[in-house]
Parts: C-alpha cells; structure tokens; sequence
C-alpha cells in the first residue's frame, strides 16, 4: 500500500507538473494570439499608412509631372519671347535709323526752304526796286 500510495502520490505530483505545465502554455497561447491579433491590427494600419503614403507619392510625382510641363512651356514661351524681342529691337534699331535719316532730311529741307525764302524775300524785293525804277522811268517819260 505505501508503494502504491508513493506511485499515486508520484503520478499526482507528475499529474499536477504537468496540469500547471499544460496551463502555462495555455496562457502563453493565449497570449501569444493576442500578440497576433495585436500583431496583425499593426500590420493593418501599417499597410493603410503606406497605401496613404503610396497614394501622397503618387499625387506627388503627378504634380511634378504638371510642373514639369508648366517649366517647359514657359522655356518655349520664353524662346519665343526672347526671339521676337530680338526682332522688335532689329526694327527699332532700323526704324531709329530711318527717324535720324528723315530727321536730316528735314532739316535739309528746312534749309533749302530758309533759302527759297530769302531768295523769294530777295526776289520781291527786287521786283520792288524794279517797279519802283519803272514807275519813276515813266514818270521821267512822261
């Protein structure tokens, strides 16, 4: 009997090792699916929170893409304003010279005009002295 109580005391024991054994790894189970639940929430959010940052990078390069396109119109606005400013100042450059030609073509005309004046002046005045030396040859003639 006291061998069979020693076995049945050694297999209660063995059987309460293993029972507290057997709860331990329970409760680690436990708790370990609920650090996969955890787990898997995080990996949840976190996919969520690349998909934003996708979705951001994405509206990111589609903006650098439109600037991208803005910048180049702007250089081939910018080609076509410097070109035609280029052809603005030729045809002012041109258009001063043909002022300064006209300008002294004026003023060659004003002179000759000043000349045809006095020559005009010094005509009447000479028809004057003629009238006046006709009148006083009739006068004497008379």
């Amino acid at each position: 009997l006291e061998e069979e109580l020693g076995r049945s005391s050694y297999h209660a024991s063995a059987n309460v090792d293993l029972h507290v054994y057997t709860q331990r790894l329970e409760n680690e189970c436990r708790d370990l699916r609920c650090q996969i639940t955890i787990r898997d929430n995080e990996k949840i959010e976190l996919n969520e929170i690349i998909a934003d940052f996708e979705a951001q990078i994405k509206q990111a390069r589609d903006r650098q893409e439109e600037w991208r396109e803005a910048c180049s119109e702007l250089e081939i606005l910018l080609a076509t304003e410097t070109e035609t400013r280029q052809c603005l100042e030729v045809q002012l450059k041109e258009t001063n010279l043909r002022h300064k030609e006209n300008e002294n073509q004026i003023y060659h005309l004003q002179k000759d005009l000043d000349e045809i004046i006095l020559a005009k002046q010094e005509i009447a005045k000479s028809n004057y002295i003629l009238v006046q030396n006709a009148e006083s040859l009739r006068e004497q003639r008379r």
